[in-house]
């Protein structure tokens, strides 16, 4: 019974999730024109990734959160992988160091490498 309440909350959250992906966030692009402002390469970030650089988690929109790549931009937070599966193949939740404030560790979604 748990592994069908399970797979029904990551089948709601996705659906959720999915609405909040475009140019600002998580659109798949090959260039930065396709992105409000950026397009991170598409083989750390599967399909290409529209993403806003950031200082902080304000800087972030759509539940986004601030990590310390690239200079610092907005990723999607989870706790675990399948958490990221509304991204689509080749996404997993990983531990990375956040841009600021605490925790200085969090999960995001990421390439797999």
């Amino acid at each position: 019974m748990w592994t069908l309440r399970a797979l029904l909350l990551v089948v709601v959250l996705a659906g959720c999730a999915e609405d909040t992906l475009g140019p600002d966030i998580g659109g798949r692009c090959q260039s930065n024109s396709e992105c409000s402002q950026r397009c991170l390469p598409h083989n750390d970030y599967p399909g290409g990734f529209c993403t806003l650089a950031c200082d902080d988690d304000r800087g972030c929109t759509r539940g986004a959160i601030c990590m310390a790549r690239e200079g610092g931009v907005c990723l999607f937070p989870c706790a675990a992988e399948a958490e990221c599966a509304f991204l689509g193949q080749g996404w997993v939740c990983e531990v990375l160091s956040s841009k600021t404030g605490e925790p200085r560790q969090r999960g995001v979604c990421i390439g797999r490498p």
